[in-house]
């Protein structure tokens, strides 16, 4: 995927927050991918002709999302893809408890570094960013935990046990950390790459 969709700019993630946060636990490999052992797991649950899904997508990661389709699709998890526009996407599945979409392709970032921005909103019990529904009173406990926590040492700790929960209960797929390409005029001024990956230029101008 990161190959030959992303052209190389980016690198495989291990948990929900990358290798250059606070709080990042380095003690995980990427996933692998193994399409004989996806088959037999499929059996073993109950599905051993497949599934059908939808994986419902808004528009600028349709071509990334149809490659996961297909990588979906050759185990037997028989994927359609679902183009939306954002703000819809976000509204159809802002409540797991009103829908019953079956998958969610999405990008969160966080300029931060710091994993309050991302590990809160995505994996908290109903919090904003919560569209799997997940909940899990430990992971809670360590999230509230880290908001009064003066000794980042301790803090740090918090958050890399909350991934080692979040690992192994796996309600998200964590694919990759894409790697920013910019390419400017010298006569652009007024203008830098924002942490967030968002491309601001109301401030921007041409010099002469």
């Amino acid at each position: 995927m990161i190959d030959k969709i992303l052209n190389g700019l980016a690198v495989p993630l291990t948990t929900l927050i990358g290798p250059d946060s606070f709080g990042y636990n380095p003690n995980f490999e990427p996933w692998s991918y193994d399409p004989e052992k996806a088959k037999a797991l499929l059996a073993e649950a109950g599905y051993p002709n497949g599934v059908d899904v939808t994986l419902d997508v808004d528009n600028p990661f349709k071509e990334q999302a149809e490659a996961v389709a297909a990588m979906l699709t050759r185990v037997g998890i028989r994927t359609k893809v679902q183009l939306w526009e954002r703000t819809a996407l976000i509204h159809l599945w802002k409540d797991p408890s009103k829908h019953d979409c079956t998958m969610l392709f999405r990008s969160w970032g966080d300029g931060t570094l710091d994993p309050v921005g991302i590990f809160v909103p995505v994996l908290k019990t109903k919090d904003r960013g919560n569209f799997s529904g997940y909940s899990n009173a430990e992971v809670d406990r360590l999230l509230t935990a880290t908001d009064t926590e003066p000794d980042q040492t301790k803090r740090s700790e918090y958050y890399q046990k909350a991934q080692a929960i979040i690992r192994e209960e796996a309600p998200l797929l964590f694919l990759w950390l894409p790697q920013d390409v910019y390419g400017a005029s010298r006569r652009l001024v007024d203008w830098q790459p924002s942490p967030r990956g968002i491309v601001k230029s109301h401030r921007t101008a041409l010099a002469d």
